[in-house]
């Protein structure tokens, strides 16, 4: 499945993704994902990620309310390489990482 993201770049949700999604996070819709590629309130660039073949990480979290009313946020970990952008992961997570901000909506 192909998704765009706010750089109007294709980004492949690959079924083993959506399948590891699915029964790992069943709480995440495709929908949910979509949206956060579109409208991400913070991208980060994995600083960990190693280069190989050309690949790095990028973090895009769209910030979420909790039934607790606490802050939550979806990531969706996009794997950027020359042959193409591929989701690999996403999830629900209680805070922003610790690495460079690429985009940010209040900068």
């Amino acid at each position: 499945m192909d998704l765009i993201d706010f750089q109007n770049r294709t980004v492949q949700l690959p079924e083993a993704a959506w399948e590891h999604i699915q029964e790992r996070h069943p709480e995440i819709e495709v929908e949910d994902i979509a949206l956060a590629l579109l409208d991400p309130d913070v991208v980060q660039l994995d600083e960990f990620s190693k280069p190989k073949s050309n690949c790095s990480d990028e973090l895009f979290f769209q910030k979420r309310i909790s039934h607790r009313n606490k802050d939550r946020f979806l990531l969706v970990v996009v794997r950027v390489c020359d042959n193409g952008n591929f989701i690999s992961s996403s999830y629900i997570c209680r805070r922003l990482k610790k690495f460079k901000v690429i985009f940010s909506k209040e900068t």
